[in-house]
């Protein structure tokens, strides 16, 4: 995972299951913590199918 998305800067993972991964994370525009899910795709998908 990026330590940063644009003006999203990733703190920590604080939690995963089947469809992806949740992260802590600053907004430096807004000056709030975030979530930021980032989904999962079984090995195999396609790019049409995600």
């Amino acid at each position: 995972m990026l330590e940063r998305i644009g003006h999203i800067r990733i703190i920590q993972e604080i939690g995963h299951g089947a469809m992806g991964r949740v992260w802590l994370a600053h907004d430096d525009v807004i000056k709030r913590k975030v979530a930021v899910k980032e989904l999962l795709f079984p090995p195999g998908i396609g790019e049409e199918e995600k």
